[in-house]
């Protein structure tokens, strides 16, 4: 759902940061779709989470367009 966390182990992250760096590039590209294209986000609310009620995928809908644009480009922009 939106917002939902995601954590790595501390020992694993350092022999898995390639892996690491794929999931979280395709969570902001699936952000993006979601924020680009409605009927895509609903298909996949309907498929993922089996709610298939309009209004009830409206509301995740809704919560989902607020998240950041992308926050490994904020990241990165703020390193010095």
């Amino acid at each position: 759902m939106p917002g939902s966390g995601v954590n790595a182990l501390k020992d694993w992250l350092p022999n898995n940061r390639e892996a690491a760096m794929r999931f979280v590039k395709s969570t902001v590209d699936a952000l993006a779709l979601i924020k680009n294209d409605k009927d895509a986000a609903f298909a996949a609310i309907a498929k993922w989470y089996g709610i298939r009620d309009a209004r009830a995928q409206e509301q995740i809908y809704a919560q989902a367009v607020l998240l950041p644009p992308s926050p490994i480009r904020r990241s990165r922009a703020s390193r010095p």
